[in-house]
């Protein structure tokens, strides 16, 4: 099992209501900005050489304050889809990593996702735990 934090939300470009106003640069920076950061993440979780799997569940607690008035550009979804569907990047980050070979359900499964309210905007962020699959 492999478990690590993203100390930062995904961008409000990412979200699958859509970036009122963004452009296709805008939701494309966010995209390889997060899975840089995904990627890197996984990384420093566990010394060298890494775990691979070939089947792995993958469960995300996605924790933001629900906030809407701090508009610093992160997305804080309030329902499980919209959430998911902004975390694309990671799983890709996760690929990059070299911990699955592919993110298609021959490789991946979702585990349980969920989103947690925490008070402050300092304790937001993504945990993240890879489990082997048989």
């Amino acid at each position: 099992m492999i478990e690590f934090w993203i100390p930062t939300l995904p961008k409000v470009a990412l979200s699958p209501n859509g970036n009122k106003g963004g452009t296709w640069a805008g939701r494309h920076g966010a995209t390889r900005e997060l899975r840089g950061i995904a990627k890197i993440a996984v990384q420093s979780a566990r010394n060298p050489p890494l775990a691979v799997y070939d089947r792995a569940r993958i469960d995300v607690e996605y924790r933001h304050t629900g906030s809407k008035k701090h508009r610093d550009g992160h997305y804080r979804p309030r329902d499980i889809a919209n959430a998911i569907a902004a975390l694309k990047p990671v799983y890709d980050g996760i690929v990059d990593a070299g911990i699955i070979p592919d993110d298609s359900y021959d490789h991946m499964e979702l585990g349980p996702h969920r989103i947690v309210r925490v008070e402050r905007y300092e304790d937001e962020g993504l945990a993240v735990t890879i489990e082997e699959l048989d």
